[in-house]
């Protein structure tokens, strides 16, 4: 009987033991198959550019950094960088030195509004078959 709880606690221990977190496995897996399909280089790559991109992001100030910044000027200051930012010249100066394009809305006479009506039938048929054939399968 002893000998049976025996075993039966070590074998408990060593599950308990060899329990691995969830997290490192999913990871483990990715990795796993995703090196099977692509390559090992294609993997030690891409975690490479992942573990650079971590780099850049912890030396990159926080917003409630750039606040306390803020908050660190005196009501002159404020003042004078206000009276700066709403003079036209001075936006005007930015807007060109910094090779600013504004997005544009799109064309009205592009995309589906120049489509006949022959062109818009021949795209509904093609759905429709689509369906068809998925429903099929």
């Amino acid at each position: 009987m002893r000998s049976l709880v025996l075993i039966l606690s070590v074998a408990v221990t060593a599950s308990v033991a060899m329990d691995v977190p969830r997290e490192f496995k999913d990871k483990t897996d990715f990795y796993n198959l995703f090196s099977q399909c692509f390559g090992e280089e294609a993997m030690a790559l891409y975690y490479g550019g992942i573990m650079q991109a971590c780099k850049y992001c912890m030396q990159v100030q926080t917003p409630s950094d750039l606040a306390n910044e803020l908050n660190s000027f005196n009501s002159n200051e404020v003042e004078v960088l206000k009276g700066l930012l709403s003079n036209p010249a001075l936006a005007q100066l930015i807007m060109a030195s910094s090779n600013f394009r504004g997005r544009n809305k799109r064309e009205i006479d592009e995309g589906l509004v120049k489509m006949s009506q022959s062109d818009l039938d021949d795209l509904m048929d093609g759905i429709q078959e689509s369906k068809m054939e998925m429903m099929s399968k």
